[in-house]
C-alpha cells in the first residue's frame, strides 16, 4: 500500500507540474502576482501570513456548505492537514471529535474553539464510556459546534501548534479553531437562499446471515439451526431518512451600518424508525463605525435550538440493534413488530413482548420496537450566545479594543422506561430519567494593539488583559431507580417526580466552576518585509490551581526569495521556526477538596468528596513544551502552493486520578501529576493548479499529516505490581481495557488474547474432552489512531459547472467489534455461515502440540465469540480510503433579474470506500462510539453510518 501511495503521489505531482509548466509557455499573459493574504489569528487579530512564524491553515466558509454537514466541524475532514476528525456514531447533529497533531494528553486533546476572537467552551453533557451504557442509555449528548449554522460561516482558520495558541495559555495546549462568522458586506444589501436535502440509507454495519435457521425452532434462542431461508429483518428495519437544511440570510450595509441576519431550520428523520431531530438557528449582527471610522461597534446574537427523539446510543442496554440482529432466524418478525406489547391479564398493564436467546442474556436482549416506542429518550437542547465588541482607533498606529459575551446553554434529556422493561433496568412499574444541565460562560478581555513603522523596520505589538468564568454541568437530576427499597415508581407508568417512591434519585451537582484571569502580550518585529521576529507572553491564575503559570513563546521567519534570485519559477519561498510553552488547566474542585463543601447532593444529602488532590502536593497544569520549523514555497506564479511543518512535542504534569484507599477524608480517588507524552510528527499541504483558461479551471489540494505519540513516562503512583506503569482510561469491562501504558504508543487496547500455533491455528485443550481455548491473557492490540491521514480535494470549473470531490483517508489505528463478537456466537453473523458452508462446517484447530483435529463451527463461536469471549479475534484495522463529497453543480447568472445568481447541484456523502485494508470490518471505521477521551478503540451495536444523497439550491438576490 505505501508504494501505491507513493506512487499515486509522484503521478500526481509529475503530471500537475507538467500541466502547470505547459500552461506558462501557452499563455505568456499570465501576470505574476503575489499573494497578500490576510488571516486571523490568535486573540482575532489580523496579520499578513507572510509575516506569520507558524503553521496555519485557512478553510473559507463556501467549501464547509457544499456538501452540507449539521456540524461543521465533520465538513474539514480532508480538508486541513494533520487534522483528524471523528464523527459520532450518533449520527446528524452529534458531536465530533477533532484532534490536531495527535494526543497528548490524558484527559482533554480537543482543540479550543474561538468564534470571532471570544474563546467558547464546547462541552459535551454526556458520552458512552462501557460496554454496557449506563442504565439510562449510553449515549452522545452533543456538543456546541453542532448548534451552530454552517451558513453563518464566513471562514475557519486552523492553529495547529502550540506557537499559534500560545496567546491562549492554559486553554491553548491542543491548538485553536478559530470561526470567523459573516457580517454585512460593505456597499450592498443581499438576500441569500439555501435548501440542501438528502436522503440516507444505512450503508456499513454487520454481514448478516439469513440462510441458517433457529437451533430450536418456535423456542427462540441461537441460529444454529438446520439450513434454510428467511428474510432479511436488518432491511426491514432500517428505513430510509431524509434530512433537510435551509436558510436564509439578509446582508445589507452602507458606511455607517453592517446588518447580517440569517434563519436556519434542520430537519432529520433517521434511518432507525421513531429516530428525529429538529433545529432551529437565528443570527443578528450589528456593526456600526462612527467618527470617521474611529470607533466601531460590533454586536451579535445568536439562539439555536435542538431537540430530538430517540437519538441513536450504543452499548448492550439500550441499542435496539442488539435484539434486532440476533432476532432467532424464521422465527415470526413481523409479530414482535406490530404486536410489541401485549396486555398481561392479571395486573392490566402491557408487557414487553420478547423472546428468548440464549447467547443473549436478559438484561440486555430486548424487543427492539419496545425499546423505541417504550423506553424513548427526548432531548431538548438550547444555545443563547450574545457578544460585543467596541475598538477605538486612537492614533494612526494605536488602537483600543474591549470584548465581552455571555454563552448559555440548557439541556434537557428524558427517558420513559414502561413497566415490562427488563428489570435489570427500570422497576416492575416503569423507571422515569430527567436531567437538566445549564452551562454558562462570561468572558470580557481588552486589548491595546499598535502598529509602527521605522524606515524598513515595522513593529506590532499586543497587550491586554481577560477574565473567563464559566460553570459546566449545573445538573439538577432525578430518576426513580429499579426495584429497591425506596425506589421506583408508585403508579404504573406515570412520569412524574410526584410518582416517585423516595428521594434517592434526586440532587443535584456541579462538573465545572472555574474562573481564569490573564495578562497578555505579543510583539513582531520586522525587517525590509522579509524577516519577522515574534515573541509572546502569557500568565494566568485559575481558579482551579494555588498558583499562576507562564506561558511564553518566540519564532522568527525569514522570506528567501527577497534575499536569494530562485529565477521566474520560485516567486515565494519562507522558513520558519517557533518555541511554545503552554497548558491544560485542571478541573476544578480538585485542589485541597478534603470537605463536603463542592460534593454532589444527592436525596438531600451533601456527599463526600470523591476526588482531591494528595495530601501535600500541589497540582499543576500539564505544561506543553512544543518545537516546530516549516517551509512555504510558491511557485509557477501561484499556481502550486506547498506548505511543510515539522513538530515535536512534549507534554508534562499528566493529570491522573489513582485509588485513594482508606482515609480520614472519606476521598475515593487522589489527583496526581507526572508523566511525559512526546507528540511528533509532519503536515503537508499542496495546492496546485493544473489548468487553467477562460473555461476550464482544475484546481487540486492534496493535504497529509503524520502523528506518534508515545507515553514516555508516566506517575510512579501508577506503577503497577508486576512492575509495569499503566494509566486506565477504561477499566476493563468484560475482554477489553484501554490504557496508557509507559513506554508504548499513546492510547494501548488491551484484549483477551487466543493462544495460536505457528500456522496461526487456535489453540484448544481437548483433555477434558470439551475443546477449550487456551487463553494467553490480556495483551496489546495496538493503538485506536492512526500512523497518518490524507486529504485530496478537487474543483474542477467548466463555463456554468462545477464539480467538487474530496476524497480522505487514514492509515494504521485498530478497534475492536464486541458486536461482531456477539453474533458470531449466536450464529447470526454472516462468518458464521461461511464457515458452515466450508469444510463440512468444521474449523480445523491445534492442541498446541503438534497435532490438529477438527471441532464444529458452532463449538468454535460459542467459545471463542461473545461479548466475554476472546476479542483478540474481533480487532480490524482501520485504514481506509473514501469518497467522503461529491457534488456537481450548475450555476444560473441571469440577466436583467433580480436573482443575482442561483446554483444547483446534486451532492452526496460518505459515498463509499476506495480501499479498506480489512475488507469485513464490521462497522465504518471514520465513526467512533465515543467522541470522549475514553472509551475508544471499540464498536458497540452503533448506530450504521448512513450514505448521504441529494440536491442543494442555492439562490442569491
Amino acid at each position: 500500500m505505501k508504494k501505491l501511495t507513493n506512487a499515486v503521489l509522484i503521478v500526481v505531482l509529475s503530471s500537475s507540474f507538467a500541466l502547470v509548466k505547459a500552461q506558462e509557455e501557452k499563455r505568456d499573459s499570465l501576470k505574476t502576482k503575489e499573494i497578500q493574504g490576510v488571516v486571523v489569528t490568535a486573540l482575532g487579530i489580523k496579520k499578513e501570513k507572510r509575516a506569520l512564524t507558524y503553521s496555519t491553515q485557512e478553510i473559507g466558509g463556501d467549501a464547509l456548505v457544499k456538501v452540507k454537514d449539521a456540524n461543521p466541524m465533520n465538513s474539514l475532514s480532508g480538508r486541513v492537514a494533520g487534522v483528524n476528525i471523528s464523527r459520532s456514531s450518533s449520527g446528524i447533529g452529534g458531536s465530533v471529535k477533532v484532534t490536531l497533531r495527535g494526543q497528548s494528553s490524558s484527559r482533554n486533546n480537543q482543540p479550543l474553539y474561538v468564534i470571532d476572537g471570544v474563546p467558547i467552551t464546547n462541552s459535551t453533557p454526556s458520552q458512552p464510556g462501557s460496554i454496557f451504557g449506563d442504565e439510562g442509555g449510553s449515549r452522545d449528548g452533543g456538543d456546541v459546534l453542532s448548534l451552530i449554522n454552517p451558513d453563518d460561516i464566513e471562514n475557519i482558520n486552523v492553529l495547529r501548534g502550540a506557537a499559534s495558541a500560545a496567546l491562549y495559555g492554559s486553554q491553548g495546549a491542543n491548538g485553536v479553531i478559530l470561526i470567523t462568522t459573516k457580517k454585512g458586506k460593505s456597499g450592498k444589501v443581499s438576500l441569500n437562499f439555501n435548501s440542501n436535502i438528502t436522503a440516507e440509507s444505512a450503508a456499513y454495519y454487520p454481514k448478516l446471515q439469513y440462510e441458517y435457521l433457529a437451533t430450536n425452532p418456535g423456542q427462540g434462542g441461537t441460529s444454529w439451526g438446520a439450513k434454510g431461508s428467511t428474510e432479511d429483518y436488518a432491511k426491514k428495519f432500517f428505513k430510509t431518512g431524509l434530512t433537510s437544511i435551509n436558510s436564509v440570510s439578509l446582508s445589507a450595509s452602507n458606511n455607517i451600518f453592517s446588518s447580517y441576519l440569517s434563519y436556519a431550520n434542520t430537519s432529520s428523520n433517521g434511518v432507525i424508525p421513531t429516530s428525529r431531530m429538529n433545529q432551529n438557528n437565528f443570527t443578528f449582527r450589528e456593526t456600526v463605525n462612527l467618527f470617521g471610522d474611529k470607533l466601531k461597534v460590533d454586536a451579535s446574537v445568536n439562539v439555536s435550538e435542538q431537540r430530538f427523539h430517540n437519538r441513536p446510543g450504543n452499548g448492550l442496554y439500550l441499542s435496539p440493534l442488539v435484539g434486532l440482529y440476533a432476532f432467532p432466524r424464521g422465527e415470526n418478525y413481523d409479530d414482535y413488530t406490530t404486536n410489541f406489547e401485549r396486555l398481561n391479564t392479571q395486573n392490566y398493564i402491557k408487557e414487553q413482548n420478547i423472546f428468548n436467546n440464549a447467547a443473549f442474556t436478559s438484561d440486555i436482549e430486548q424487543n427492539p420496537y419496545w425499546l423505541l416506542n417504550r423506553a424513548a429518550t427526548d432531548e431538548n437542547n438550547k444555545r443563547a450566545y450574545m457578544k460585543g465588541s467596541i475598538s477605538y482607533v486612537a492614533t494612526d498606529w494605536l488602537t483600543f479594543q474591549a470584548r465581552a459575551s455571555y454563552d448559555y446553554v440548557n439541556r434537557n434529556y428524558k427517558r420513559r422506561l414502561y413497566a415490562g422493561t427488563t428489570p435489570v433496568l427500570a422497576h416492575k412499574f416503569g423507571r422515569y430519567i430527567s436531567e437538566n444541565s445549564v452551562d454558562t460562560q462570561w468572558y470580557t478581555d481588552i486589548i491595546a494593539t499598535a502598529n509602527k513603522s521605522f524606515g524598513k523596520f515595522d513593529v506590532s505589538a499586543v497587550l491586554g488583559a481577560s477574565r473567563n468564568d464559566f460553570k459546566l454541568g449545573d445538573l439538577t437530576f432525578a430518576d426513580s431507580g429499579f426495584d429497591k427499597p425506596g425506589q421506583g415508581l408508585k403508579i404504573p407508568n406515570y412520569f412524574v417526580l410526584g410518582n416517585f417512591v423516595g428521594t434517592e434519585g434526586i440532587g443535584n451537582s456541579i462538573g465545572t466552576d472555574k474562573e481564569t484571569k490573564s495578562v497578555f502580550g505579543s510583539a513582531q518585529f520586522g525587517f525590509d518585509k522579509a524577516i519577522y521576529l515574534d515573541v509572546s507572553a502569557r500568565n494566568d491564575w485559575s481558579s482551579a490551581l494555588s498558583e499562576s503559570f507562564f506561558y511564553p513563546s518566540v519564532g522568527l521567519s525569514t522570506i528567501l526569495n527577497k534575499y536569494i534570485d530562485f529565477g521566474d519559477t520560485v516567486k515565494f519561498l519562507k522558513l520558519r521556526g517557533a518555541y511554545a510553552q503552554v497548558g491544560n488547566d485542571i478541573p476544578s474542585f480538585i485542589q485541597g477538596n478534603l470537605s463536603s463543601t463542592y460534593g454532589k447532593l444527592t436525596g438531600g444529602v451533601i456527599q463526600e468528596p470523591a476526588v482531591s488532590s494528595y495530601p501535600g502536593i500541589a497540582l499543576k497544569p500539564e505544561l506543553k513544551k512544543s518545537w516546530e520549523a516549516g517551509l512555504e514555497a510558491r511557485l509557477f506564479n501561484n499556481r502550486v502552493n506547498f506548505d511543510f511543518t515539522y513538530y515535536l512535542s512534549n507534554t508534562t504534569n499528566q493529570y491522573f486520578e489513582i485509588n485513594a484507599g482508606s482515609n480520614i477524608y472519606g476521598v475515593q480517588r487522589w489527583a496526581v501529576n507526572g508523566g511525559d507524552i512526546e507528540s511528533k510528527g509532519i503536515e503537508a499541504s499542496l495546492n496546485v493548479i493544473p489548468f487553467k483558461d477562460d473555461n476550464f479551471e482544475w484546481s487540486s489540494t492534496i493535504n497529509f499529516g503524520t502523528n506518534k505519540s508515545y507515553v514516555k513516562s508516566l506517575s510512579d503512583f501508577l506503577r503497577q505490581a508486576d512492575g509495569t506503569v499503566t494509566a486506565t482510561l477504561t477499566p476493563l469491562d468484560n475482554s477489553f481495557q484501554y490504557i496508557l501504558k509507559e513506554g508504548s504508543r499513546f492510547g494501548t487496547i488491551m484484549v483477551k488474547q487466543l493462544a495460536k500455533d505457528a500456522n496461526g491455528l487456535a489453540i484448544f485443550d481437548n483433555s477434558s474432552g470439551t475443546p477449550t481455548p487456551v487463553s494467553l491473557g490480556m495483551q496489546e492490540a495496538g493503538t485506536p489512531f492512526p500512523d497518518w491521514n490524507a486529504g485530496w480535494v478537487n474543483t474542477f470549473n467548466y463555463k456554468n459547472f462545477t464539480l467538487n470531490v474530496v476524497i480522505d483517508g487514514k492509515m494504521g489505528g485498530k478497534a475492536v467489534s464486541t458486536t461482531q463478537a456477539m453474533l458470531d456466537q449466536a450464529g447470526v453473523s454472516q462468518a458464521t455461515a461461511d464457515a458452515r458452508n466450508t469444510n463440512n462446517g468444521q474449523i480445523l484447530v491445534s492442541d498446541g502440540k503438534g497435532n490438529n483435529y477438527n471441532i464444529s463451527a458452532k463449538e468454535y463461536y460459542n467459545a471463542v465469540g461473545g461479548r466475554d469471549g476472546y476479542t483478540s479475534e474481533y480487532v480490524y484495522d482501520l485504514s481506509n480510503f473514501r469518497l467522503a463529497e461529491f457534488s456537481l453543480g450548475y450555476n444560473f447568472i441571469p440577466k436583467n433579474s433580480f436573482i443575482q445568481k442561483a446554483n444547483i447541484s446534486i451532492v452526496g456523502r460518505n459515498l463509499f470506500f476506495i480501499y479498506k485494508k480489512d475488507k469485513n470490518i464490521p462497522f465504518d471505521p471514520n465513526v467512533v462510539s465515543s467522541t470522549g477521551e475514553a472509551f475508544q478503540g471499540i464498536e458497540v451495536f452503533s448506530q450504521p453510518s448512513t450514505r448521504s444523497i441529494g440536491v442543494n439550491l442555492s439562490v442569491n438576490f
